[in-house]
């Protein structure tokens, strides 16, 4: 697979997460061995790992949330609002986290 495919799929598969009503997706894509060690784009892995980090906390994985743990990050809120607007409906996280 070629890279601005990868970041495709690691882009979709991150909004899916964020933009579903619940945190299934993400412990779905857990399960099935989605890890930080996945993404190429270390901005990707910095927002799984939020997302680890509010999961455990049983924590909602929304935009606000995951945005809020990297609120250090430079420019995070535009790259998760940019990331979210990527997808419509989180139904084909399961196809973006095969390619990963």
């Amino acid at each position: 697979m070629n890279y601005n495919n990868q970041i495709q799929n690691e882009r979709g598969l991150l909004a899916s997460i964020m933009v579903s009503d619940d945190n299934s997706i993400y412990d779905n894509a857990t399960t099935l061995g989605i890890s930080e060690d996945c993404f190429l784009e270390s901005i990707h892995r910095k927002i799984f790992e939020a997302m680890k980090t509010l999961s455990a906390k049983n924590k909602p994985l929304n935009e606000v949330e995951v945005a809020s743990v990297l609120q250090n990050e430079e420019g995070i809120f535009e790259r998760i609002n940019d990331i979210c607007a990527s997808v419509e409906t989180s139904l084909h996280w399961k196809t973006f986290a095969t390619f990963l």
